[in-house]
């Protein structure tokens, strides 16, 4: 009888909403300042409440940093650090 390969999970993304974090981070890159939840919400054509969330939790893995109001992000020194680091290799 032939062995069996070794079945390996391999995620593949369902839908946009698993992509939100990439298309913020994208936003963000692309802007040449400060930009709002609300600012990339009305880009993207999706609510901020479902964003919110996704700009929070890429602020608390220190990808980007909250400027002035709690609402409007920058990229953080983190990513332009890894984003150097793939350039350079």
């Amino acid at each position: 009888m032939p062995e069996e390969e070794p079945k390996v999970d391999v995620h593949v993304p369902s839908s946009e909403d698993d992509l939100l974090p990439i298309l913020v981070i994208e936003e963000l890159v692309k802007s040449d300042r400060p930009i709002s939840v609300d600012n990339v919400s009305k880009k993207l054509g999706i609510g901020e409440t479902t964003l919110t969330g996704h700009f929070n939790a890429l602020a608390e893995e220190g990808y980007i940093e909250v400027y002035g109001s709690s609402t409007t992000f920058v990229v953080s020194k983190r990513l332009a650090t890894l984003a150097t680091d793939v350039l350079t290799k």
